[in-house]
């Protein structure tokens, strides 16, 4: 099965392979016939349910049809497959193979004895719903809107693939709906969380920086909208205005110049834990975030502090400087970690018309509210989505010839 999963074939192609042992083997013999035989046979559950929608008039479709008789513009394209999983299933199994990790830093999150740097549970957002639910025992969870991970893990642990469990995939040819992609998993866990935990069903009708209503999610986070709204570092920072920067003081330089700056930047060393490198300048349509923050915080000083005028590297090196600040324990450096950093990015704004045009942007603005989630949420170190997005890229990978068999490769990595 392992062999079948790395070769990245299909599910047609895998049982050609095993009718081919077959044939090779004595008659009779017990060789399995088919890969869902095979995986009945090493005791592989299937841990997702499938739906087929139609992406016209959004009904649910049979799953050996899959056409639907009521749109006559109908399409192969118009189909959506949503594959949502045995979640309970899936988070009692990670629950029992890491119960003692999660007992031993549960020990230290009521402590309050740290040895990482800041991380969610010793912030002021958990640890206020600590003590709101000090009586109760569950297990909290992060909720975002596929996968989740358990807080109460060290974060070594956290954010492996095997331990954020999905909720729900979404393969289409169009962009997701929120409702209509994820109104059962909410549903699910509602009832997952309500199991001795009372949830309040009221509706309200205030509008909440343009969001009218209740939101979807709002049955199931034990932290209040919009507290529990992360501003995602990965994305505002580093793929978006980090990037621009670049690019802004790239188109400054010259040819020459530019490629000198490059070389270094790809021929710089890094330890062996580090996944990924530095590109250069002019590869910045291909870049990674994580590529990205180690310009950020290893690179762009180091490598820049010779080419560009004195005023304009103190003006990027506040940027820097609060970023890395946010990174941090503010016990490890001092209590004001966050008003330091939130001063040298408030500074940074201040003056960014200065030195970049077109650039003031809401991107910029929500840097502004850094410093709150680093209250409330922790060190930027932990609070990001580079785990999860990982996790996306290798099943999306690793789907096996075709798309509709993606569940099955997931069914197999979690039972592994």
């Amino acid at each position: 099965m392992e062999l079948f999963r790395d070769s990245q074939v299909s599910k047609l192609q895998a049982e050609r392979f095993l009718e081919f042992f077959r044939s090779i083997l004595p008659i009779p013999n017990s060789m399995p016939r088919s890969i869902d035989e095979l995986m009945s046979i090493l005791d592989i559950n299937n841990y997702f349910n499938t739906r087929i929608i139609c992406s016209l008039c959004g009904s649910t479709l049979d799953l050996k049809v899959r056409r639907c008789l009521s749109c006559p513009e109908f399409h192969r394209k118009n189909l959506i497959f949503i594959y949502d999983t045995h979640f309970p299933n899936i988070f009692l199994s990670i629950l029992n193979k890491l119960t003692d990790d999660i007992k031993n830093y549960k020990k230290k999150i009521i402590s309050g004895n740290s040895d990482v740097a800041y991380d969610i549970p010793f912030a002021s957002t958990y640890q206020d719903l600590l003590k709101k639910n000090c009586e109760q025992k569950p297990f909290k969870l992060n909720f975002s809107s596929r996968r989740t991970f358990v807080i109460e893990l060290p974060p070594t642990l956290r954010y492996r693939r095997a331990n954020m469990p999905l909720i729900s995939m979404w393969v289409a040819c169009k962009e997701p709906g929120i409702h209509l992609w994820l109104n059962e998993s909410v549903q699910m866990l509602k009832l997952l969380k309500t199991n001795g935990i009372l949830v309040n069903d009221f509706t309200s009708k205030i509008n909440v920086y343009g969001h009218l209503g209740k939101c979807i999610l709002d049955s199931i986070l034990d932290v209040p909208l919009p507290t529990s709204i992360i501003c995602d570092y990965g994305h505002v920072s580093l793929l978006r205005h980090f990037k621009d920067v670049i690019r802004s003081i790239g188109r400054a330089l010259s040819p020459s110049l530019r490629k000198t700056i490059d070389s270094k930047l790809r021929r710089q060393v890094f330890p062996l834990y580090f996944k990924r490198k530095m590109r250069g300048i002019e590869e910045l349509s291909y870049i990674k975030a994580s590529e990205i923050k180690n310009i950020l915080l290893y690179g762009f000083l180091p490598h820049f502090h010779n080419v560009l005028p004195c005023n304009v590297l103190g003006h990027i090196a506040l940027f820097i400087c609060g970023v890395r600040l946010l990174h941090s324990s503010h016990k490890k450096v001092r209590e004001s970690t966050d008003d330091i950093a939130n001063e040298l990015l408030k500074m940074y704004h201040e003056h960014h018309n200065f030195y970049y045009t077109y650039m003031e942007n809401f991107v910029l603005h929500l840097h502004a509210h850094y410093f709150m989630n680093y209250k409330l949420h922790g060190s930027l170190t932990y609070v990001n989505t580079f785990a999860q997005e990982d996790l996306m890229g290798s099943i999306a990978s690793d789907r096996n010839g075709t798309y509709r068999n993606i569940y099955e490769n997931s069914s197999f990595f979690v039972k592994t």
